[in-house]
């Protein structure tokens, strides 16, 4: 299976109407998609900068990132190693990967300190503002692909809870030799839209249900 790829840049020979009519198609076949062509929303050098930024972050000592810890599960803040378990049926469930999770500039997030990681704040929040603009502009072009008005979704994501999570994943050498674990168990994600920006290590796969075959997917991924 390929996963298709669309631009998100209009030309006279590839419009709006063209695009809506990608993304339709690609939902509708795959449930994935490869989005280029997106930097007027998300500025080329910022997703890099927020890897660079979560790097720093996760090289910190573990009482440092504990100190940051997320205490509710609608605020943002550092999650420990293997605090998730996507896969509640499967005692193996819980991923091998610590993260960081930033909430909407309205609720809380237990950012670390400037003098600790200075501009890691700043550079974390400009990526949630401007991937929440992206998830916006994808969410129209969604809704025109169901005939609907571009703007349909938006009244539903009023104070929405949407995160950025940095993740990181890595296997402690004791647990080199343990089998059926996963850096995430497989699952779908809840709300609307996914966007998940890789590293060049990449990792992500994605189930294509009709064959049941794990296809890799590379950079970045919406669906």
């Amino acid at each position: 299976m390929q996963v298709p790829t669309i631009s998100l840049a209009t030309s006279q020979t590839h419009g709006r109407a063209a695009i809506v009519d990608e993304i339709r198609s690609a939902c509708l076949e795959h449930g994935f998609f490869l989005v280029k062509d997106y930097g007027t929303i998300l500025p080329p050098s910022l997703p890099d900068r927020t890897l660079d930024a979560a790097r720093t972050f996760f090289a910190l000592p573990e009482p440092t990132k504990r100190a940051c810890f997320k205490a509710d599960h609608i605020w943002g803040g550092y999650e420990p190693f293997k605090a998730l378990n996507l896969d509640p049926s499967n005692k193996k469930g819980h991923g091998l990967n610590e993260g960081f999770s930033i909430a909407p500039p309205y609720h809380l997030t237990a950012w670390p300190g400037e003098s600790t990681l200075p501009g890691f704040r700043d550079t974390l929040s400009e990526y949630h503002a401007a991937v929440t603009e992206l998830a916006k502009y994808i969410c129209s072009l969604i809704a025109e692909g169901l005939s609907l008005d571009a703007g349909y979704f938006e009244p539903f994501f009023e104070r929405q809870l949407a995160h950025v999570k940095l993740a990181h994943y890595y296997r402690p050498e004791d647990q080199e030799n343990e089998e059926g674990l996963f850096g995430a168990a497989p699952h779908s994600d809840w709300g609307a839209i996914t966007i998940l920006w890789q590293d060049q290590i990449g990792g992500l796969e994605i189930l294509e249900s009709r064959t049941g075959q794990w296809i890799p997917v590379n950079r970045l991924l919406l669906y």
